[in-house]
């Protein structure tokens, strides 16, 4: 099976990176407890300085979003952000993609 990914994009102004690192170490166990796949990192400002990026990957995009939804519902920096989830490999241009308003 391909490699699937979970995106999430936020807007986050702060120079403080102490409430993203604090949101990818809640991320990254949940992960890590479902065994869903793994947390990749955070990525800020790629195409605007107010931008923010989760990166997760694994086999089932689906049970990555379900492992971390509790997070993302949860907390107050992904308001009005966007959870993509991709239905297979970097490479695959054609690959289906579902996007969830937070």
């Amino acid at each position: 099976m391909s490699e699937q990914s979970l995106v999430v994009y936020f807007h986050y102004d702060s120079l403080d990176l102490e409430p993203i690192l604090a949101l990818e170490d809640d991320v990254s166990d949940a992960i890590e407890q479902s065994g869903a796949g793994e947390y990749d990192g955070h990525e800020l400002g790629l195409f605007e300085a107010s931008d923010a990026f989760l990166f997760m990957y694994g086999p089932s995009a689906d049970k990555l979003y379900e492992s971390v939804r509790p997070v993302l519902e949860g907390s107050a920096l992904l308001k009005g952000g966007e959870a993509t989830l991709r239905y297979g490999g970097p490479d695959d241009d054609s690959a289906p993609e579902r996007r969830i308003k937070l």
